[in-house]
C-alpha cells in the first residue's frame, strides 16, 4: 500500500519501503498531484506551477518525462501498455489516486476533527512540503496546513489548561515562535494567572500589545482586551473549573452532526467560489447513514452565511411523481406544460435553463439534491444539464448520492458528466475511534475511552448513523461506558436490527403510528396520516410525540411527518408482514384517494404503488394509475420517467384478465413514444412492434402504422444500432403495407421512407433505393406539406449512403424550402442541419457552416438537444479541417455537454474527432485513451485504433490487432463508410500490402470527389483524392499517385484546409520525380 507524508520532507512508501522520487521538479509535481486531493490538475497549471513564467523549450515533454519516471516508481509492477491506477491522466491534465488516509495530510486533519490532537500533532515532522513551496500552490497549500496545525497547538493547551496541567513554558516557547497567534498569547496569560503569576501575565498582556503596535500597527483583539480586565480585577472566571463528576447523560432527541473539520475546510471553498459567481458542484458519495445529509445541512449552512438562498430536493425509492426532487426544490418553476412532440433532451434543456433563472435570483442559490440514487432518468439528465451551466452563476449544487452500480447506467453516466465537469467529489467512509469518540462525547455528553470507542467503531464500521442509533440504546440502558456490562451482549448487529430492537421496547400504539407513516413512505402529509388512522386522533398525537422524542420520526413543520433516515422506514417497513403490508397499503390507497379527491394526478404515482402492493386484486386500479401518472410525466417532458411508469403498467395489464387488446395497445404505444422521446430509440421498437402486431390481429391497419411509424419521430440517423437489416422488422412494415387502405398514400409513404431506412445497410441498389424512390414519389403528390416532410425528414437518412448521396442533395433543399415557408423552425433547424452535410460531403464547407450557424441560431431559440449535438458535432469538424483546433475543440466541448443529456447513438465520438485532429498534427495520443475509446463508436473506426498503433511505431502490435487482409470485415454500407475506407487505405498502404491496397483503390475510386468528413460528426481526414495518392504510392503507381496528390493539394488549398493541404504537400515530396 501507498503512504505519502507531506508534513515534512515529501516521503513516499509502498509497503513501508521508501519509493525514490528524483529530483526537486518531479518530487514538486507529485506534490502538486498530492495537494489537490484526486482532483485533476490542467496541464498548464502544472507549467506554471514549476516553471513560472521561464518553461523551457520542449516543456510538455520535460512533464511527461517527470510523468512516466513517477508512474515507474509508483507502479513497478504495471505493464508497458496497461492503464496507470495511481498517476492517470485525465483529458485537461493529470491526478493523483490514492487510498483513503494515505496521506498524513489527510490523517492528521481528520484526526484534529476527532479531537485526537496528541495523535495529530504527532504525524508532523517538519514544515509541510518543505523544500517545495517555490510553487505558488504548494505555498499556499503549506500556510493552509500550518494555519491547521497552529490552531490544534491551541485547542490542545486549551484542553490541557482546562485539566490543570502546567503550561507555561511550553506556551512561552510558542508565543516567541509565533508571536502574532493572540490565542496562544491568551493561553499563556491564563497559565501564567492560574500559576500565582499575576504580575507576568500583565507583563505578557503588554509584550503583546507593544508587539502588534510595533510589527503590524494594530490594537490586541477582544479576547485579550477582556482578559486584561480579568486579570486587573482578579475575576473567578480566569480560574479553572473544577472536573465535573461522571453522570449519565441522556442523549439528545436530535442526533449532533458529526462532520469533519478538514471537510468543511474544502465546503467552505466551494461556497465563496459559488458565491462569488464561480458556480461549483459538489458530489458526495458513501453508503447509507454514512453522514451526507449532515454533510449537506452544515455546507447549507455556509451558503446560508454567504448569503446564498436554500433549496432542497429529494426522491423515494418507492418511486416519485416526474421530476420530483426538482419540483420539491424549485417549485411552479419547472411546471409549464411541454410542447407538443418535445423530446427529453429538449424539454431537459428548456427546464435547466428555468432552473437556473430561479437559482439565480436574489444574490445565489445552494440547492441540495438527496438521494438521487433513487432519482428518474429525466432528473439525472437534468442535474447533468444544469451542472454544466453553473460554472458562472451564483449556485452550489450539492448531489448527495450512494455509489452507483454497474448495472445504473444513468448515474454511472451522470458521475461520468460530473467529473468531466469538474466537480468537488466528497467521498465519505466511516469514522475512526477518535471521531466515534468525538460522536458520542458530542451525543451523550460522556466521555469514554479510547477502548470504548474502538469496540463501537468496530461493531458500527464507523457509521455515523449505526453509531447513533447504537450509542442511544447503550445510554438508554445505562452501559455506554461499561463494554462488561450485560447490555453490550444483547446489542443487535446491523443497524436495521438496532432500530427494530428500539421499536420493540415502545408502547404497541407507538410501533402501529410509526408502521403507518412506513406504509405511507418515507415522509406523510399530517392531515393524510391522520384520515389514516382508525383510532382517535388524540392517540395519534401521543404516539407520534413519542416517536418524535425517541428520535424514530421527525416532523419538518410543514404538516409533514416522516423518518430521520431511509434505512429506519426501511427497517419498520421490513417487519410487516406480508398480509398486514397488502392491507395496509390498501388502506393507504383508498386513503389518498379520499383526502385528494381533484387532486389524483398529482398523487398518481404513489396510488399506483399502492395499489401494486396491495395484491392481485387491485391489478386494474395499480396499471390505470400508472398509465395516469405516465400521462403526467409526459406532459412534464419526463419521458423517462414516464417510460418506466408505462413498462410496470403493461407488466400489471399482463395480470389482468380484463385489461382489452386496445388498452394493452395503448400502454405499448405510449410507452414506445416514451423511450423514443427519451433517447432510447432503440428500445422502443419492442413495445411498438407488439402494438402494430396486435393491431394487425384486430385488423386495424392504421393503428399498426401509426404504432409503428412512432419510431421514426424527430429520428436523426436511424432506430437501429445493428448494421444489417432486421428482417423480421422489414417482413412486419410489409405486412402493413399489405393491408393499409388504398386511400391512405401519406401513411404508405411515410411508411415506405421507414423500410428505407431499414436496409440501409443493403448493399449498393436493390431495396434502399427503389423504397427510398417509391416513397419520394408518393409524398410529392400529397397535399399535406406536414406529410412531405415528415417523409423527407426520414428518408434522407437512408440517402446518406455513398451511392445515394447525390440523390439526398436535392431532397434535403426541398426539404429546407418546405420548413422555411411552412414557418416551422423546428423542423428547419434539423433540415438544415441535414443539408450541410451535403455541402460537407461534396467539398462546400463555407455553405455547411453557413448552413449549420443558421441551424444553430434556432435550435438554440427552441432549445432543440438532439439538433445542437449534430450541429455542434459538425462545426467541430468543420473547425478541424481548417486547423482551428481551439475552435474544434471548443463545439467539440459543447457538443459533449449536450450529449450528456441524451441517451442516442453518437456517444463517445468525439474520441474519433480528437483523434484524427491528432493525426492531422502530426501528434499521437497519450496512454491510448484515444486508441481505445475510438474504435467503439462505430465499426468504420476499428481500423482507427490501428493507425494510430502504426504511427507510433507499434506496427507489430498492429498487425496482430488486425490480422490478414482477407480476414478483415465489410465496412457498414452507410453515412460512414467514405471516411472508413480512407482510414483503411491510410493505414494498409502504410502495411504495405498489395491485395488491400488494389481492393481499396477500386472501391475508393468513385468516390474521389467526396470529402472524408466522418458524416461530419465523426473526424476528418480531407479529400478522398489524398487517400488514394496513398494507395497509387503504395502500389508503385507513381503517375496516378502524383495526380491524386495534386488534386488533393490543390483541394486542401482552395478551401483553406491547411493542415490537410500540408500533409498533401509532404506527400507529394515523398513521390519520385
Amino acid at each position: 500500500m501507498l503512504r505519502v507524508g507531506v508534513l515534512g520532507d515529501l516521503e513516499v512508501e509502498r509497503d513501508g519501503v521508501p519509493v525514490p522520487l528524483g529530483g526537486r521538479k518531479p518530487r514538486q509535481l507529485l506534490a502538486l498531484l498530492v495537494a489537490a486531493r484526486g482532483r485533476t490538475v490542467a496541464t498548464e497549471r502544472l507549467i506554471d506551477q514549476l516553471w513560472g513564467d521561464e518553461p523551457p523549450p520542449k516543456v510538455l515533454t520535460a512533464l511527461h518525462v517527470y510523468v512516466a519516471k513517477l508512474r515507474r516508481e509508483l507502479e513497478p509492477r504495471r505493464g508497458p501498455r496497461e492503464r496507470p491506477e495511481v498517476l492517470i491522466t485525465r483529458p485537461s491534465g493529470y491526478a493523483l489516486v490514492l487510498p483513503e488516509r494515505a496521506v498524513d495530510a489527510d490523517r492528521f486533519e481528520q484526526l484534529v476533527a476527532g479531537a485526537a490532537l496528541d495523535e495529530a500533532l504527532g504525524l508532523w515532522r517538519g514544515p509541510a512540503y518543505a523544500g517545495l513551496t517555490e510553487a505558488p500552490a504548494l505555498a499556499a497549500e503549506a500556510g493552509r496546513l500550518e494555519e491547521v496545525r497552529l490552531a490544534a497547538v491551541e485547542q490542545l493547551w486549551a484542553a490541557r489548561l482546562d485539566r490543570g496541567e502546567d503550561a507555561v513554558g511550553e506556551l512561552t516557547s510558542l508565543v516567541a515562535a509565533h508571536p502574532t497567534r493572540e490565542r496562544l498569547w491568551a493561553l499563556l496569560v491564563v497559565a501564567l494567572y492560574r500559576s500565582g503569576r499575576q504580575t507576568d501575565a500583565l507583563e505578557a498582556l503588554r509584550r503583546v500589545r507593544a508587539h502588534l503596535a510595533d510589527e503590524l500597527g494594530i490594537d490586541p483583539g477582544p479576547e485579550l482586551r477582556r482578559l486584561e480586565e480579568e486579570v486587573l480585577r482578579q475575576d473567578d472566571a480566569l480560574l479553572a473549573a473544577p472536573a465535573p463528576a461522571a453522570r449519565r447523560t441522556e442523549p439528545a432527541v436530535e442526533p449532533v452532526a458529526v462532520v469533519r473539520a478538514d471537510l468543511l475546510v474544502r465546503t467552505q471553498r466551494l461556497v465563496e467560489q459559488a458565491a462569488a459567481g464561480s458556480g461549483r458542484v459538489l458530489l458526495v458519495t458513501g453508503e447509507p447513514g454514512i453522514g451526507k445529509t449532515r454533510l449537506a445541512r452544515a455546507v447549507a449552512e455556509q451558503a446560508a452565511a454567504a448569503g446564498m438562498r436554500r433549496a432542497e430536493g429529494a426522491w423515494d425509492a418507492e418511486g416519485s411523481p416526474p421530476l420530483w426532487g426538482w419540483t420539491r426544490a424549485l417549485g411552479a418553476d419547472l411546471a409549464a406544460p411541454v410542447e407538443g412532440g418535445e423530446d427529453t433532451a429538449t424539454a431537459t434543456f428548456r427546464l435547466a435553463d428555468a432552473a437556473l433563472t430561479r437559482l439565480t435570483r436574489d444574490g445565489g442559490s445552494c440547492l441540495v439534491l438527496d438521494d438521487v440514487q433513487w432519482a428518474d432518468p429525466d432528473s439525472l439528465r437534468l442535474l447533468g444539464r444544469l451542472a454544466g451551466m453553473v460554472a458562472g452563476a451564483p449556485v452550489l449544487l450539492v448531489v448527495l448520492c450512494r455509489e452507483p452500480a454497474a448495472d445504473t447506467p444513468g448515474l454511472v453516466g451522470l458521475f461520468g458528466t460530473l467529473t468531466r465537469l469538474g466537480a468537488e467529489r466528497i467521498a465519505l467512509s466511516g469514522l475512526d475511534a477518535a471521531e466515534t469518540r468525538a460522536v458520542v462525547r458530542q451525543t451523550t455528553g460522556v466521555e469514554i475511552g479510547p477502548a470504548v470507542g474502538e469496540r463501537i467503531r468496530e461493531r458500527t464500521d464507523g457509521n455515523p448513523f449505526y453509531v447513533l442509533e447504537l450509542v442511544r440504546l447503550l445510554a438508554e440502558e445505562g452501559a455506554l461506558a461499561d463494554p462488561g456490562a450485560g447490555a453490550w451482549r444483547l446489542v443487535p448487529h446491523g443497524v436495521r436490527d438496532t432500530v427494530r430492537h428500539r421499536l420493540a421496547e415502545l408502547p404497541p400504539g407507538v410501533r402501529d403510528a410509526v408502521a403507518a407513516v412506513a406504509v405511507l413512505g418515507r415522509s406523510a402529509d399530517l392531515d393524510v396520516l391522520e384520515a389514516y388512522w382508525a383510532d382517535d386522533v388524540a392517540l395519534l398525537d401521543e404516539a407520534l410525540d413519542a416517536a418524535l422524542a425517541a428520535g424514530l420520526l421527525t416532523a419538518d413543520g410543514n404538516g409533514r411527518i416522516g423518518f430521520p433516515h431511509a434505512l429506519v422506514r426501511d427497517a419498520v417497513h421490513g417487519d410487516l408482514s406480508p398480509t398486514t403490508r397488502r392491507r395496509m397499503h390498501e388502506r393507504a390507497a383508498e386513503t389518498i384517494e379520499r383526502a385528494r379527491v381533484g387532486h389524483l394526478d398529482e398523487h398518481a404515482v404513489a396510488l399506483a404503488e399502492h395499489y401494486r402492493l396491495a395484491g392481485p386484486a387491485h391489478t386494474r386500479a395499480a396499471w390505470t394509475y400508472a398509465e395516469r401518472a405516465a400521462r403526467s410525466a409526459a406532459a412534464a417532458g419526463a419521458h423517462g420517467d414516464a417510460a418506466r411508469l408505462l413498462a410496470s403498467a403493461a407488466d400489471l395489464q399482463a395480470g389482468d384478465p380484463l385489461a382489452e387488446p386496445v388498452e394493452r395497445e395503448r400502454v405499448l404505444v405510449a410507452w414506445g413514444t416514451a423511450l423514443r422521446r427519451s433517447g432510447r430509440i432503440a428500445e422502443a421498437w419492442a413495445p411498438l412492434r407488439d402494438a402494430a402486431e396486435s393491431a394487425l390481429v384486430r385488423g386495424d391497419a392504421r393503428a399498426a402504422a401509426g404504432a409503428l411509424l412512432v419510431v421514426t419521430e424527430q429520428v436523426l440517423w436511424s432506430w437501429r444500432t445493428e448494421h444489417a437489416a432486421d428482417e423480421d422488422a422489414v417482413a412486419l412494415w410489409q405486412r402493413v403495407l399489405a393491408v393499409l387502405p388504398p386511400a391512405e398514400d401519406g401513411l404508405r409513404a411515410r411508411c415506405l421512407a421507414a423500410l428505407a431506412v431499414e436496409v440501409l445497410h443493403d448493399p449498393p441498389g436493390g431495396r434502399c433505393a427503389a423504397w427510398a424512390d417509391e416513397a419520394l414519389a408518393l409524398a410529392r403528390r400529397q397535399d399535406d406539406v406536414a406529410v412531405r416532410i415528415d417523409v423527407l425528414h426520414v428518408l434522407v437518412n437512408a440517402l446518406r449512403r455513398p451511392d445515394l448521396m447525390p440523390r439526398r442533395v436535392p431532397a434535403c433543399d426541398e426539404l429546407v424550402e418546405l420548413c422555411a415557408r411552412r414557418g416551422d423552425e423546428r423542423s428547419l433547424a434539423v433540415a438544415l442541419a441535414k443539408r450541410a452535410l451535403n455541402h460537407s460531403a461534396f467539398g462546400r464547407p463555407d455553405d455547411a457552416l453557413a448552413d449549420l450557424q443558421r441551424a444553430l441560431v434556432l435550435a438554440e431559440r427552441h432549445r432543440l438537444a438532439p439538433a445542437l449535438m449534430i450541429i455542434h458535432l459538425g462545426r467541430a469538424v468543420l473547425f478541424q479541417a481548417r486547423g482551428e483546433w481551439a475552435a474544434s475543440e471548443e463545439a467539440l466541448e459543447a457538443a459533449e455537454l449536450v450529449q450528456s443529456t441524451l441517451l442516442m447513438a453518437g456517444a463517445g465520438i468525439g474520441a474519433s474527432v480528437r483523434a484524427t485532429a491528432l493525426l492531422a498534427q502530426g501528434r499521437l495520443p497519450e496512454d491510448g485513451e484515444l486508441v481505445s475509446t475510438a474504435e467503439r463508436v462505430h465499426p468504420a473506426f476499428a481500423d482507427l485504433r490501428a493507425l494510430l498503433l502504426v504511427r507510433a511505431g507499434r506496427t507489430a502490435e498492429a498487425r496482430a490487432v488486425l490480422g490478414a487482409w482477407r480476414e478483415q470485415p465489410d465496412l457498414p454500407w452507410d453515412y460512414l463508410w467514405v471516411t472508413g475506407a480512407a482510414v483503411r487505405a491510410l493505414l494498409w498502404a502504410e502495411l504495405a500490402d498489395a491485395d488491400a491496397v488494389a481492393e481499396l483503390r477500386r472501391r475508393l475510386e468513385p468516390f474521389a470527389d467526396r470529402i472524408a468528413d466522418g458524416a461530419m460528426a465523426a473526424g476528418f481526414l480531407g479529400s478522398v483524392h489524398h487517400a488514394l495518392a496513398t494507395l497509387a504510392l503504395a502500389a508503385g503507381d507513381l503517375p496516378a499517385a502524383r495526380a491524386e496528390a495534386q488534386a488533393a493539394r490543390d483541394l486542401h488549398r482552395r478551401l483553406g484546409w491547411t493542415p490537410w493541404e500540408r500533409l498533401s504537400q509532404e506527400l507529394l515530396g515523398r513521390i519520385p520525380a
